[in-house]
């Protein structure tokens, strides 16, 4: 069972078909996203790859730093990309119909917001950042 602060990304758990369409050109593209927690309950590991080329594995969770007693308070997801050698860091919120998160902050300009279907195992949303972005529908395979 994850921990109950981030029983909202519960959601997510499972394997999800991706298709992709560049908002400006309409390219399309497919990929494969799995969501799966680890020992603990303590971090969701987030799997991802796309026909592009692009391949990589996000965790996600509350960061508690060493020595501090306490997790912080927004849900975090630090991005590795394996196709690439790019890191990056995210802030995820997640209810019961939206999910967004954003790249570095809130205020960044970089997000991807989707909503979920009443069955859950439909994500449709947008990632957007300056200068581009791509719409993005996600159906779960397998819970």
């Amino acid at each position: 069972m994850p921990n109950q602060e981030l029983a909202q990304l519960n959601k997510l758990v499972g394997i999800w078909n991706l298709e992709h369409c560049d908002l400006e050109t309409k390219a399309k593209w497919s990929g494969k996203d799995v969501f799966e927690w680890l020992p603990g309950g303590h971090f969701l590991a987030y799997h991802h790859e796309e026909e592009k080329g692009i391949r990589g594995m996000m965790i996600i969770g509350h960061e508690m730093g060493w020595e501090e007693t306490e997790p912080g308070s927004e849900i975090v997801g630090h991005w590795f990309e394996s196709s690439s050698g790019y890191h990056y860091k995210y802030i995820w919120e997640v209810d019961d119909r939206t999910i967004q998160f954003w790249l570095n902050s809130k205020d960044s300009g970089m997000a991807f917001r989707g909503q979920f279907s009443e069955d859950g195992k439909i994500i449709n949303g947008t990632w957007k950042w300056p200068g581009g972005g791509y719409d993005l529908l996600m159906r779960r395979v397998e819970p």
